[in-house]
């Protein structure tokens, strides 16, 4: 039940079926909430105090879920079907195409700020892929990493954490609850390895190896450059190529296709896992 509730909920995302309905804004009056009783007691520096009080949430929305006997399964594929995201990717990366092919160069740098995350005077086609490759992971696969291991308790967790710590990096508060750094490590490694496995093996193993020299000069986190150095290592990506139409609509469909190709494998190998339980 499991395997078919992760596939009916990469279905509904890749096709961006109810995307309109996973809005997750009233998480931030929540934090809001949780800034406010932090600042009167004096605990706002402390980011232990943070992750506290933000977990009774999802805990309580996990227990609502364990209890409920009629409709469990469409709930947990519910319950799933929020925690990945936010955002739809597949829709961002298409309408980002589209606007460049249309040559509507305002749009390209509107969605490619929101892909990014930053305001630019110029965002290349590289650099959304390549953070593409990154964000896959805690939009889709460290989700689906906690909801196999520790089901709706996982997943709800890891999303309220991603959000706590998106929350507190927009209100450049200086505060790193460092919690996400351990969430996505596991989940970042398995994502790598697909990667390899998914595109240039070669090419990705000799990314990861250079992370792992270079890690220490890195701007971005340990789990964001090894997702990115062994994503391009497996896309082969070539960096100097022109920004061409050609150009753009490869390095960015290319790291897409790679997602989609690391998914199919997580999948066979869970239906492998499923089939070898059975049988034994």
């Amino acid at each position: 039940m499991v395997l078919l509730i992760i596939f009916l909920a990469l279905l509904i995302e890749r096709f961006g079926l109810f995307a309109q309905l996973r809005v997750l804004t009233g998480l931030k009056y929540y934090f809001m909430g949780l800034n406010k009783i932090l600042s009167s007691i004096r605990l706002y520096r402390y980011p232990f105090a943070w992750v506290v009080l933000a977990l009774p949430l999802p805990i309580a929305l996990a227990l609502f879920v364990d209890f409920v006997q009629t409709g469990q399964s469409l709930l947990l594929l519910m319950v799933l079907f929020y925690c990945l995201g936010p955002d739809n990717l597949y829709q961002q990366v298409n309408a980002y195409l589209n606007a460049y092919v249309a040559k509507d160069m305002t749009k390209v740098q509107q969605i490619a700020e929101v892909i990014v995350a930053k305001t630019e005077t110029h965002i290349s086609s590289e650099q959304v892929a390549t953070v593409i490759l990154s964000q896959a992971n805690q939009r889709l696969f460290a989700v689906l990493f906690w909801f196999i291991c520790f089901g709706v308790w996982g997943a709800l967790i890891y999303r309220m954490m991603q959000q706590l710590d998106q929350y507190l990096m927009q209100s450049r508060s200086g505060i790193n609850v460092m919690v996400m750094e351990w969430l996505d490590y596991l989940p970042a490694r398995l994502v790598a390895i697909s990667y390899a496995l998914a595109g240039d093996i070669e090419q990705a193993l000799s990314g990861w190896h250079d992370n792992l020299i270079f890690a220490t000069h890195k701007t971005q986190g340990l789990n964001q450059s090894l997702l990115i150095s062994t994503g391009k290592g497996a896309l082969n990506l070539n960096v100097s190529m022109a920004e061409s139409e050609q150009a753009v609509a490869y390095q960015v469909q290319a790291a897409l296709n790679l997602i989609c190709r690391a998914l199919v494998l997580w999948l066979l190998l869970l239906l492998l896992v499923y089939l070898v339980l059975w049988a034994i």
